[in-house]
């Protein structure tokens, strides 16, 4: 009878597994098996012992479930915060309206001080953004005010004053 002793698992060299080709084993060596179902036995024993216990399934399970868990809140956020939003929709009319963005926070600031629902009250007309203009500068300190004033002579020049004149 021919035996051939074949590394199939990445086991320690003192576990090597003897493998027989026809007959179960002539020896009952420690450690050795004896026939082809206990060498399938020893091999899942090794592989579950080892590899697959109930904790790495556990883990792995636990991770695969945060990990889609995750993910699917980071899409319904998405979805709230960048799908239909008065804000995105004020971004897209003044991007189309060649505000910057620093213009844009300006409006924003405005509104946020003024307790407005969005900033697109502001692009509405002319006198709405000087009334909410006018009540924010107010509040803000004498350099502050000269440089948000410039800036808002600015917007609501490109916004009104040079739209009307292309129209």
């Amino acid at each position: 009878m021919m035996f051939v002793n074949l590394p199939l698992l990445p086991v320690p060299p003192d576990r090597l597994i003897a493998v027989a080709t026809a007959a179960p084993l002539a020896t009952d060596a420690p450690g050795r098996p004896r026939d082809q179902y206990e060498y399938l036995r020893l091999m899942r024993e090794h592989w579950f012992d080892d590899l697959m216990s109930v904790e790495s399934i556990i883990i792995v399970m636990l991770v695969l479930g945060l990990s889609i868990a995750a993910l699917w809140l980071w899409q319904v956020w998405r979805r709230r915060h960048l799908g239909s939003s008065p804000l995105l929709s004020f971004h897209r009319i003044a991007v189309q309206a060649g505000l910057s963005l620093a213009d844009q926070w300006v409006l924003v600031r405005i509104a946020r001080a003024r307790r407005l629902h969005s900033p697109l009250t502001l692009l509405l007309c002319d006198t709405t953004l000087s009334h909410h203009a006018d009540r924010y500068l107010a509040t803000l300190t004498a350099p502050r005010r000269a440089t948000t004033t410039r800036r808002l002579r600015r917007i609501q020049r490109q916004l009104f004053v040079e739209q009307v004149g292309h129209g």
